[in-house]
């Protein structure tokens, strides 16, 4: 059985280097049987202007734009489509791109979505929304942006664990979903799984103001505390624990750097389901660690 049944991969329009589509590669090598949907949406703004065209010119014009399209990718696919036979290619002619995505998601039971990550910059994603953030708000598959690596066998895999809220049952729940979503991930690499855990610490205004406290000793504590409970997650899950890391910081400084140190293949972290702000900042986090490290980030959403 293979560890991946349907993928679904993005493609950008008129890119070259599709890193989607090279890490789709890459996982067919290590399970030929996966199905591989090459998917891209297309659209030519100038199209609107043919309304005085008739509606066979119109149709004509649109053929050719998603002919031309559809022979780019079966070029970018011509030097695997005749060793695996689960590969195919979806040209979609639509105005809106997300609205297509979540169609074409609704009506295919996929595991994993590859996407190449977008670049915005903080302000402008605020007044335009990146694709990849609404994707991370609106479906529950595990989402892939890779970045441009390759993925050896038995290559490290991080994964990013909360313990904000240790009585928390969306919280436990997550961080094991992660961990199987890593050990699908070593099971295709034969990879070796590490935990991470980074915490920023919150003091309550009251304490910082007590003559005998300490912030060096209350972030001891923390690191105590925490490494506790991540040492306790190894040990049901049979993790070694030079396998487990435990840091102060924030989780956007601390996961790049732990994963250049390991060279790990890939980076797992969790998305709660979230609107408004609380969504921005979760794709914000998720911009600034693909900026920073050279390796893949998985995210996988709770239900």
């Amino acid at each position: 059985m293979a560890t991946y049944n349907n993928i679904l991969v993005i493609l950008e329009p008129h890119v070259e280097g599709q890193i989607a589509l090279q890490r789709a590669k890459e996982i067919l090598k290590f399970s030929p049987t996966t199905k591989v949907t090459a998917f891209i949406v297309v659209y030519d703004f100038s199209y609107d202007l043919t309304q005085i065209l008739s509606i066979n010119e119109q149709n004509e014009i649109k053929n050719t734009i998603v002919n031309a399209e559809q022979e780019w990718i079966d070029k970018q696919l011509e030097d695997i489509q005749n060793e695996y036979p689960y590969i195919e290619r979806k040209v979609i002619w639509q105005r809106n791109t997300e609205e297509a995505i979540l169609k074409e998601l609704s009506t295919n039971k996929y595991d994993l979505i590859l996407k190449s990550p977008e670049k915005h910059n903080f302000i402008e994603s605020f007044i335009f929304t990146p694709i990849d953030w609404r994707l991370l708000r609106t479906t529950n598959i595990p989402l892939l942006f890779p970045k441009d690596h390759s993925w050896p066998e038995k290559a490290n895999i991080l994964i990013g664990l909360s313990f904000e809220n240790k009585d928390s049952k969306t919280q436990k729940m997550l961080n094991v979903l992660l961990f199987r979503k890593a050990q699908q991930l070593a099971k295709l690499i034969n990879g070796k799984i590490h935990l991470v855990n980074a915490t920023i610490p919150i003091v309550p205004s009251l304490i910082l103001n007590l003559p005998d406290f300490s912030n060096d000793l209350y972030n001891d504590k923390l690191l105590a505390h925490n490494k506790n409970l991540l040492m306790e997650f190894a040990q049901n899950h049979k993790i070694p624990k030079e396998q487990c890391h435990v840091a102060i910081g924030q989780i956007d400084e601390i996961l790049p750097e732990l994963a250049y140190e390991i060279d790990a293949c890939a980076v797992l972290i969790g998305n709660y389901a979230r609107n408004g702000i609380s969504a921005a900042i979760i794709g914000n986090t998720c911009e600034k660690i693909l900026d920073k490290m050279n390796c893949d980030l998985l995210v996988v959403k709770s239900s």
